[in-house]
């Protein structure tokens, strides 16, 4: 048998069991299948196909963790890892040793902060040998996820269906926290290395064995030191997770998002039996069952929280964004982004593509918690104040994966900052305002929501003067107009210049609406923000036939964006129309345009299709829209008694009242976001 020694480790033949049968390498013994190492010098077979050398050791007493062999200094490298780690000089990220204290922690316990149990007894152990838990499983249980996960197996589309998937999500896909290459790759090895057992008609038996692979693998942990092939090796290939499938899964589930409910893919010819809709939640229940399945062997790492964070978005587009499974998964993704430290950088501090995957991820974990929040006015899950992690470099995603003297020479390009100062438009740089707004939105939701005695309007300007600055980096969002967006050759990045915008005025616009309700200040800011924010929204879905592939997204973008806004301007609309005597000229808003804005704004809600998970939100909105209009063009008209010439108020006679009512500009707030046939304002 081969075998690969280390020049300061001796060869020892480990002594057999009592049963006289040999024992098993920890990897093997915990997979519960045979082992072929007999010495401590080399490595079991099933360690060297994984790349896991270190891995292959032999405790002598596996419940205390005795080793009759040391570890390995270093993991075997991945045959393809040719290019060097990338040799940055480890600064520019703060030291957070005083947050790092996680010994005495169980196996996947997660984060541990410095009021943590176990923080006192630092550093009385550091430096003292750890302990392993030996985890004696029920084999009903592994038996059980053995079922599950032939069950997820049996669900994967074939090679040339998953291929369209693929190549549709990559290209339409507006993710930007993880590496659309890398999810690439992660399919094709996957393929590569296990189609014999994906081919059709597929064997139960041969889905049983891969899912005992992908069991195994699961169990191992992810190289966080490497490089960036060495990075991917650990999670692709042979060593393809559950994490790694779910990750997959998800891929195909957005690119059915993409594609038309009309298209010839979703023909039973083409072995896509379903809806465009039916097809989006298959897919996502196979992600679900990952997610169950690393949280049945205790995993917890980055690649579970991004899986958790891709399951999150595409609830919202199943389900809609007010819906309650929305919520709770929201606060599950909260709860492993922290349990993993996300929230205060735990990483390298030197710059590699594990550390700034980690840091986007934590941003998009960051931002989704404000977003979502912000949706439904409830608080959010993670506080600002306890937020740490550093902002991810503003660096291309091909410079992270190429590393070395690649990646160190944009980021000698960078400004003090860490932005870019070629005007681009990176994934990194859309993460980098995420975190921004999310900063900024959690303040502002604490006005909102919080303390009232907390508010003041000198906190108020110092976040209009902060917001600015903030954006003062990219210039190009705060020059867009809707020319220079017709003028982008570039439809995608057409859709990240609006994006920005619209994500800029609306802080603004909240900004304005605390000045006007609390502050005292006039309302003519707000309704200019207002218009803009009202105008673009409309222009997207002008130009929709340059997002074709987006318009599942379209439902959240008029729900998050559109109605704030339309409704400051419905509610000024009406209370000029009812007294005109009463109004500044300048805050009067241009009749012709706000009901132009206003019959398009319904023609947007209208067009969303009934698959959208925001879709019965739209429709009481057009209705609430619509009788504002027919408001101010059909005023109540009272009709004259044929008894004695007074008003008949039980023939005609319409309350007018609530348009009085409107005046605190708070009036969104009384609607019932969940359910429901009416609005309660319009009642």
């Amino acid at each position: 048998m081969a075998s690969i020694a280390s020049d300061s480790t001796p060869t020892v033949l480990v002594p057999r069991r009592r049963n006289g049968l040999n024992p098993a390498c920890e990897p093997c013994r915990k997979a519960k299948v045979r082992c072929d190492n007999t010495s401590t010098a080399a490595v079991c077979t099933r360690c060297r196909k994984r790349q896991t050398p270190s891995q292959c050791i032999f405790l002598e007493a596996p419940m205390t963790g005795q080793s009759s062999r040391p570890p390995r200094n270093r993991p075997r490298p991945h045959p393809e890892a040719s290019n060097p780690a990338p040799i940055v000089p480890p600064i520019l990220t703060p030291s957070l040793s005083n947050l790092t204290q996680q010994s005495l922690k169980a196996p996947n316990s997660g984060f541990f902060g410095s009021t943590s149990f176990s923080a006192t007894l630092h550093q009385a152990t550091d430096g003292l040998p750890g302990t392993q838990d030996d985890i004696d499983e029920d084999p009903q249980a592994v038996s059980a996820r053995l079922s599950l996960g032939v069950e997820v197996l049996k669900l994967l589309p074939t090679q040339a269906v998953g291929t369209m998937l693929m190549e549709h999500s990559a290209t339409n896909s507006g993710e930007v926290g993880f590496p659309k290459a890398v999810i690439k790759e992660t399919f094709s090895s996957f393929w590569a290395a296990y189609g014999s057992h994906l081919n059709e008609p597929r064997s139960t038996r041969q889905l049983e064995q891969l899912s005992q692979e992908l069991n195994a693998n699961t169990r191992c942990s992810i190289n966080q030191n490497g490089n960036s092939n060495q990075w991917k090796a650990s999670f692709t290939g042979l060593n393809t997770r559950w994490e790694s499938v779910g990750i997959v899964f998800g891929a195909f589930a957005f690119g059915a998002a993409a594609f038309s409910e009309r298209d010839p893919l979703f023909k039973p010819e083409l072995g896509v039996k379903s809806t465009r809709k039916e097809y989006l939640s298959t897919m996502k229940k196979c992600v679900e069952l990952c997610i169950q399945l690393c949280q049945h062997m205790q995993s917890l790492n980055t690649l579970l929280c991004n899986l958790l964070y891709k399951n999150l978005l595409l609830e919202t587009i199943i389900q809609g964004d007010s819906s309650i499974s929305v919520w709770r998964l929201h606060h599950d993704l909260a709860a492993v982004a922290t349990a993993l430290g996300l929230h205060c950088y735990q990483g390298t501090p030197e710059i590699t593509i594990q550390s700034e995957m980690t840091k986007r991820l934590s941003a998009c974990c960051f931002w989704s918690d404000k977003e979502i929040s912000m949706f439904t006015g409830r608080p959010p899950a993670m506080s600002r104040r306890y937020y740490s992690c550093p902002l991810p470099y503003d660096v291309s995603d091909d410079a992270l994966m190429a590393g070395g003297g690649t990646l160190v020479h944009e980021l000698d390009r960078l400004d003090v900052h860490g932005w870019n100062q070629d005007g681009l438009m990176h994934n990194s740089t859309i993460c980098r305002m995420m975190v921004h707004d999310a900063v900024i939105q959690d303040e502002i939701m604490e006005l909102f929501i919080g303390s009232q005695n907390e508010f003041s309007m000198e906190r108020i300007n110092a976040l209009r003067v902060k917001i600015v600055e903030v954006y003062s980096h990219v210039p190009s969002i705060l020059e867009v107009t809707k020319e220079s967006l017709m003028a982008q050759e570039s439809d995608s990045l057409m859709l990240r210049l609006l994006f920005g915008r619209l994500d800029y005025i609306r802080i603004h616009f909240l900004l304005e609406r605390l000045a006007t309700e609390r502050g005292g200040e006039s309302k003519k800011n707000l309704l200019e923000v207002a218009k803009e924010i009202v105008d673009l929204v409309v222009f997207l879905w002008l130009q929709r036939d340059r997002s074709i592939n987006r318009h599942y997204d379209y439902d959240y973008i008029i729900m998050c964006y559109g109605m704030p806004s339309t409704g400051i301007l419905c509610t000024q609309l009406l209370k000029q129309t009812q007294y005109p005597e009463q109004f500044d000229p300048s805050v009067r808003l241009s009749r012709s345009e706000v009901v132009q804005n206003l019959s398009l704004m319904v023609g947007f809600l209208e067009w969303i299709r009934p698959s959208a998970g925001n879709y019965k939100l739209c429709q009481r909105m057009a209705k609430g829209i619509k009788k504002v209009l027919d408001q101010v063009f059909e005023p109540a008209v009272e009709i004259p008694s044929v008894l004695g010439g007074e008003a008949d108020s039980d023939i005609m006679q319409v309350d007018e009242s609530w348009i009085d009512e409107l005046d605190d500009w708070d009036w969104l707030n009384s609607i019932d976001w969940s359910r429901g046939q009416h609005m309660d304002f319009l009642q």
